[in-house]
């Protein structure tokens, strides 16, 4: 429809294919990306375009594929509405309650919090008492990927190297948590397993943020993996 950021999306099918709901969300999906204004979509006025589909059924058997996407998806989610993403808004919670919470997650967002760098050195110790080492090894990285941009490089190494001097076990240092694979590359005695040995222990970290729900763009900056490789690890 001009000037209305309509679209129609019409599907000749000849077939009955149950495939449908999931090709039509394909096609939906790339007929958006096609249209959308790609400045204007960051706006809070912007409308993003609309895309009607249509299935043209001309075959003999009769049609028995169901009409929505979520008819077709895990019977438990039948009752909730899948039109809408779900919100976590951090902005909610104060410090104090992200400080009590026994989750990991409530860490790496209480992270997310902090912008002066004397205030986090403050708390960090409180957090550390809280996690098991391994969820340690990922704050550093993650520490790394969230404050650089906001405090600068010199801060962020410094309080590592604080944190590093205050408890070993943290492995506050990139070298440290490169260490293992590191140290398997030079034991063999060749380059390509150092380079395997940092591509483990990238997966290694990648498989554990990616169990505490971490967004795949903050896994790729704390690891340095791609983001095909991040989607590809299994949980």
């Amino acid at each position: 429809m001009r000037n209305k950021e309509i679209y129609f999306l019409i599907e000749h099918q000849s077939s009955v294919d149950y495939s449908m709901n999931f090709r039509l969300e394909e096609y939906k999906l790339e007929i958006m990306k096609s249209a959308i204004d790609k400045e204007k979509v960051k706006t809070k006025e912007y409308e993003v375009p609309t895309v009607i589909p249509i299935v043209l059924y001309t075959g003999k058997e009769k049609w028995t594929v169901r009409r929505k996407l979520s008819m077709v998806q895990d019977e438990r989610l039948e009752n909730l509405n899948l039109q809408e993403y779900n919100l976590i808004d951090i902005g909610k919670y104060t410090k104090e309650e992200l400080l009590k919470s026994d989750k990991y997650m409530d860490k790496i967002f209480l992270i997310e919090k902090f912008e002066n760098v004397d205030e986090l050195r403050r708390i960090l110790p409180k957090v550390e008492k809280q996690l098991t080492k391994e969820e340690k090894k990922d704050l550093i990285s993650i520490i790394r990927a969230n404050l650089k941009g906001k405090v600068g490089e010199e801060k962020v190494e410094e309080l590592i190297k604080e944190m590093k001097g205050e408890d070993e076990n943290m492995l506050g240092c990139v070298e440290m948590v490169w260490e293992e694979g590191i140290n398997k590359g030079m034991k063999e005695g060749r380059k390509e397993g150092i380079i395997e040995g940092k591509k483990e222990r990238s997966i290694e970290i990648a498989t554990n943020m990616k169990k505490s729900n971490i967004s795949i763009e903050l896994i790729q900056k704390a690891t340095g993996l791609t983001k095909k490789t991040i989607r590809e690890i299994k949980i």
